[in-house]
């Protein structure tokens, strides 16, 4: 999708006009100048418009840091996959403000997490190192929205007023606007630090502020088995962004991390042991054998 900018109104302008009845055109352009003061406004390659409402004025600088210039703070709950995009996120959320209640990791079993598949024990670790208590909710891929519905619910009950996630583009496996629409069902407010930044930038500004993470997952069409077990760091950019085709954040799927370090944590989790394996369907994946806590200095505020 591409951002919509206010200069683009004629444009937009052409198309609700085979879109709409003269009413409801009317009506749209009456508050259209509204919509861009107070949310971001894209266009999906179908002709979809997505209307993400700004939950604050703050802003990314150069230096991946926050600008606070006015502020709608919240209790907001952190989607939790337990790998890089989703604990910046919930780095950043913190900067703009928010008061973050609660972590929430589907889980497709007791013992890993989806997607990432990190085990339970390194999702504790995690939740403790931030001082945040962690909901784990389990789901299949036929249950899913219901389960993540149903676990939104009970963390909005406890006082949630929005839920931050590390998207930074649309949630791969659903269909455009998946997100927007559950939140909105659900009736919180989708708060995204990245969303549609240059996956370039963030990783930089990642890097800058402390975070160490370690590949978990890969999609071996894209990245070998060799890339499981690296750690994100200079290096690692410098090697993947020679690859063509290949997003830095693995934000085409071709990646998953593991957070082991980080700011607001107050301890680190070392890997002792692991092993590498390849999994049906095209997908490599670092078995976490053993892992230690291991306690910090003074954590960055």
């Amino acid at each position: 999708m591409r951002k919509i900018e206010k200069k683009t109104v004629v444009s937009v302008k052409l198309l609700l006009k085979s879109k709409l009845s003269g009413y409801l055109k009317a009506k749209v352009m009456f508050c259209w100048s509204h919509v861009f003061q107070t949310s971001n406004v894209y266009l999906s390659q179908n002709q979809m418009f997505h209307i993400h409402p700004k939950p604050t004025t703050n802003k990314i600088t150069v230096d991946g840091e926050i600008t606070k210039r006015g502020k709608i703070e919240m209790k907001v709950i952190a989607s939790w996959s337990g790998g890089k995009d989703s604990c910046y996120a919930y780095y950043l959320a913190k900067q703009e403000g928010h008061e973050v209640i609660g972590l929430l990791t589907m889980m497709m079993n007791e013992a890993k997490s989806n997607f990432h598949m990190i085990p339970a024990g390194i999702l504790d670790a995690q939740a403790e190192a931030l001082g945040i208590p962690l909901m784990k909710q389990k789901a299949t891929p036929e249950t899913y929205e219901n389960d993540f519905k149903a676990a939104l619910l009970k963390l909005k009950a406890k006082g949630a007023e929005g839920l931050v996630t590390g998207d930074i583009y649309e949630v791969a496996g659903h269909e455009e606007g998946w997100l927007g629409r559950v939140l909105n069902e659900v009736g919180l407010m989708p708060i995204k630090p990245l969303w549609m930044g240059d996956t370039k930038l963030i990783y930089q500004y990642y890097l800058k502020a402390g975070f160490k993470a370690t590949v978990v997952r890969t999609n071996l069409s894209k990245l070998g088995v060799e890339w499981l077990g690296r750690t994100l760091d200079q290096k690692f950019y410098d090697d993947i962004i020679k690859l063509p085709g290949i997003d830095p954040c693995g934000e085409g799927g071709e990646y998953h991390t593991v957070i082991t370090d980080g700011p607001l944590m107050s301890k680190k989790i070392e890997i002792l042991e692991m092993a590498k394996h390849k999994l049906d369907g095209g997908f490599g994946y670092l078995e976490i054998k053993k892992f230690e806590v291991k306690p910090k200095g003074k954590v960055k505020p």
